[in-house]
């Protein structure tokens, strides 16, 4: 008796090879989603948990920017000063990373700090006249202020004496000088009180000497502020005319 044979329709052989296809397909795609997940997108998770994100500490000192990193596991550099009328001396103008950034763990943020309004000097317009001197300062950006006569001797009337501040001292953009000028007209025997007020002793005596007149009455008084041995105060005041051999009184600040 032969036996039955089985007949495999060509249809039912072509679903049986698509479907194995497609569990292949499947497998390898799970395969690769297993490889992108655990290279790709799990350190990206895990460097996300090490993220920081920056606060901003433009306009606070340097050292409360510093304990708010601190707290957030960043840190702070100095990179830079610069002058700044809108900042105060020693705050912060600007960071980088700026503020709202996610930095990593431990990053720096590098900040510029203000060095306060900036300074101008104040020229020397000692021997000049009135209104050369005013041009001088409008030059640097100052203005002139009060103007002080006073009666000299051998100087042409006019002539700039001396200035507050003097010259060679900072000040800001626009600040107003004092000028002391020459009033002309006095007697040959006159001369003018220089200003030794926060110079030494031993540079006042010289000076005083210098023009024609005489060191008067000395008396001290404890100052914590300047060095022992600085002039304080002056009688009469520098800039004042006075007939030579008159004695200039001094306070000066104790010795220890």
């Amino acid at each position: 008796m032969d036996r039955p044979t089985l007949t495999i329709h060509p249809q039912a052989a072509s679903r049986a090879r698509k479907f194995f296809f497609l569990l292949l397909a499947m497998g390898m795609a799970f395969l690769i989603s297993m490889v992108l997940f655990d290279k790709i997108f799990m350190p990206l998770a895990v460097r996300h948990n090490d993220d920081r994100l920056v606060p901003s500490v433009t306009g606070l000192s340097v050292d409360s920017a510093g304990a708010i990193l601190k707290s957030v596991d960043l840190g702070v550099a100095v990179v830079g000063e610069e002058f700044s009328s809108a900042y105060p001396v020693g705050t912060i103008i600007t960071q980088l990373p700026p503020p709202g950034m996610r930095v990593r763990e431990g990053r720096l943020i590098r900040v510029s700090v203000s060095k306060g309004s900036p300074k101008l000097v104040v020229p020397n317009m000692v021997g000049m006249g009135r209104r050369q001197a005013e041009l001088l300062l409008l030059d640097y950006g100052l203005y002139v202020g009060e103007i002080v006569e006073v009666d000299t001797a051998g100087v042409a009337k006019g002539t700039v004496l001396g200035s507050f501040p003097q010259s060679g001292a900072g000040v800001a953009p626009q600040s107003r000088v004092t000028l002391t000028i020459a009033a002309g007209g006095v007697e040959p025997d006159s001369t003018w009180v220089p200003s030794v007020v926060g110079r030494s002793l031993e540079e006042a005596k010289k000076r005083i000497a210098a023009s024609g007149l005489e060191l008067g009455k000395l008396e001290y008084e404890d100052n914590e502020l300047v060095l022992p041995g600085t002039v304080l105060q002056q009688e009469p005041p520098g800039g004042m005319a006075a007939r030579r051999g008159e004695r200039v009184k001094l306070l000066v600040a104790r010795s220890e």
